[in-house]
């Protein structure tokens, strides 16, 4: 495991459970787990939490990738998944 060596030596950071914030991220085509890393691709605390090896972050619970992105970037990202929401929101409203 990768990850867990190079939290060991300081290269990735962990972040402590006390210090998790949850967020409920419905499973929509646009909150596909490819799309909250794309939000967070630029944001090194981000990248510095997670893998390097896509694979690697894939295979991680849907739900960590989403706690760990809100727990670093907060309320930014809580806007990003409310808008993708109402989009969805918005566009089944029409279609119907």
């Amino acid at each position: 495991m990768p990850h867990l060596r190079d939290i060991a030596i300081g290269a990735k950071s962990r972040i402590a459970s006390k210090d998790v914030q949850v967020i409920l991220v419905p499973y929509y085509d646009g909150l596909s787990i490819e799309k909250m890393l794309e939000f967070a691709k630029g944001i090194d605390a981000v990248m510095k939490a997670l893998p390097d090896l896509k694979r690697e972050i894939l295979r991680l619970p849907r739900e960590y990738i989403a706690n760990v992105i809100y727990t670093l970037v907060g309320e930014k990202f809580k806007e990003w998944v409310t808008a993708r929401i109402e989009a969805r929101n918005s566009y089944l409203a029409e279609k119907n």
